[in-house]
């Protein structure tokens, strides 16, 4: 009797304690995003230096930071493309907000600045829900708004040039 009390107060002891939680395991999540940069960054529009002088771009100052940060896209680690995007949008809000040139205050110009920035959301929308196919779809998108904006700035320059020598005739 005395070892079954004895047998008894062992098995109880290590019966009723709790067993110990086993310490979390900490799991390092692969970054799923993946971005296939277009082939078309490779081949920006770029100012030629006497348009830039002559309508004294580098005075403006939000279209340079613009031009900068999104040349300086391709080179991005794609872990902070959904932070680079966020600024991307700030400096475009920052430009649609700032004093344009006289010669570029019109309506073709802040609209087609306008889908830029339209394709820089849908850029953000795509990386942060880690849509890898529909993001790739949508830089591609936003490569020819922003060719197209740039385009459209230096044609807007050359139509200038074009009236005022048509005046000198």
């Amino acid at each position: 009797m005395k070892n079954a009390w004895l047998f008894g107060i062992i098995v109880l002891s290590f019966g009723c304690k709790e067993p110990k939680p086993k310490p979390a395991e900490v799991t390092v999540a692969a970054d799923s995003l993946v971005v296939n940069f277009p082939k078309q960054t490779e081949r920006l529009v770029q100012f030629d230096p006497a348009f830039v002088e002559e309508y004294q771009l580098e005075d403006w100052e939000a279209l340079m930071n613009f031009k900068r940060d999104f040349e300086n896209l391709q080179r991005l680690n794609p872990k902070g493309l959904t932070v680079f995007l966020r600024g991307l949008d700030n400096q475009t809000q920052r430009l649609l907000a700032s004093d344009f040139p006289k010669a570029f205050d019109n309506p073709p110009i802040k609209s087609r600045l306008q889908v830029v920035r339209t394709d820089i959301l849908k850029c953000i929308y795509y990386a942060e829900n880690r849509q890898n196919e529909s993001l790739d779809q949508a830089l591609r998108a936003m490569y020819v708004s922003y060719t197209a904006f740039l385009e459209r700035l230096i044609s807007m320059g050359e139509e200038k040039n074009i009236n005022v020598l048509q005046r000198l005739d």
